[in-house]
C-alpha cells in the first residue's frame, strides 16, 4: 500500500458511525493516536480513560501479564471480553472481579497504589519483552500470585463480584517463537511511503512485515489517518527505508 501526502484526524466513533473530524486536523506522522485534541476529548470511546462512563455497563477488572515482572490492570466492558487484552498484545492474563465502572475503576487504583501491577507500560517496553515470554508456568505463576493479593486487598465494595483466577494463555496467537531476535521498528512514515510485505505476525496493533530487508515491525496506530492506495509491490519492496524511522528493537535478555 501507498501513503497519501497527507495525515489528518480520523474523527469520533458514536457507535457503529465515525463523523469526520470538522477541523481537518493533520497529524504528526510519529503518532500513534489517530486523533486531533478536540476529536479525542469529544470521544465516547475515551470516557472509560477519563473516569467519565455515564452509563451503566458492566466492566471487567483483569491482570494481563506482558514479561517477567510485567503485570498491568486495567478496566474493559464486558462486552469486549478478551479481544480487548489481544488487542494489546497481553502474553496471558485473567479476570479479578466485575462490576458497575465506578467501583470498578475505584479497584483499579487500589491495586496499582498497592504495587501489585501498574495501569500502563509503555508501548516499546510491551514490545521489547515479546522475546522474554518464558514459560507457561511462570506467567500463570506470576498472574496468580498478582491475582492472590490483589483480591486480599480489605474492603472490596459490596456490588462487585469476585472472579477466580483463571490463567488463559495467549502466546499461541502471535507466533513469538517464530520471530527473530532484534527488530527493527518504525517510528515514523513519511507521506508517499509504500508499506509492503508478508505480514507473518500480529501482535496486538504491532504488524510484523516480513520483506528482502528483513521483517520489520510496524504499529498499525501509524496508519490510520491516511489515505492509502493498493501498489504493485513484490518482495524487494517492503517499507521503504527512505520512508521511515526506524529504531532496533532492544530485548529483556
Amino acid at each position: 500500500m501507498r501513503l497519501g501526502e497527507r495525515r489528518q484526524c480520523i474523527g469520533t466513533w458514536h457507535l457503529d458511525e465515525r463523523r469526520p473530524c470538522p477541523f481537518q486536523e493533520p497529524l504528526d506522522t510519529a503518532t500513534t493516536s489517530a486523533q486531533c485534541q478536540p476529536c479525542a476529548a469529544a470521544d465516547p470511546g475515551r470516557a472509560v480513560a477519563k473516569d467519565t462512563v455515564l452509563d451503566n455497563r458492566r466492566f471487567h477488572l483483569y491482570l494481563a501479564w506482558f514479561g517477567p515482572g510485567l503485570i498491568k490492570v486495567g478496566i474493559c466492558a464486558v462486552h469486549r471480553g478478551l479481544s480487548r487484552l489481544h488487542e494489546q498484545g497481553a502474553l496471558a492474563s485473567t479476570w479479578l472481579a466485575s462490576g458497575r465502572h465506578g467501583p470498578i475503576r475505584q479497584m483499579e487504583k487500589a491495586i496499582a497504589e498497592a504495587g501489585i501491577a501498574v495501569e500502563r507500560y509503555r508501548h516499546d517496553t510491551k514490545t521489547s519483552a515479546w522475546w522474554a515470554y518464558s514459560t507457561p508456568e511462570r506467567r500463570h505463576n506470576e498472574l496468580r500470585t498478582a491475582h492472590q493479593r490483589a483480591q486480599a486487598i480489605p474492603n472490596w465494595p459490596k456490588d462487585v463480584d469476585l472472579a477466580p483466577c483463571l490463567v488463559v494463555d495467549h502466546t499461541h496467537l502471535y507466533g513469538l517463537a517464530d520471530l527473530p531476535l532484534g527488530l527493527d521498528r518504525a517510528e515514523a512514515l513519511q507521506p508517499g511511503a509504500v508499506v509492503a510485505g508478508r505480514l507473518c505476525s500480529v501482535i496486538g496493533s504491532n504488524l510484523v512485515l516480513d520483506n528482502a530487508n528483513g521483517p520489520v515491525v510496524v504499529d498499525a496506530r501509524l496508519l490510520a489517518g491516511w489515505t492509502i492506495t493498493p501498489v504493485e509491490a513484490n518482495r524487494e519492496h517492503g517499507v521503504e527505508r527512505a520512508s521511515l524511522r526506524t529504531s532496533a528493537q532492544q530485548t529483556l535478555f
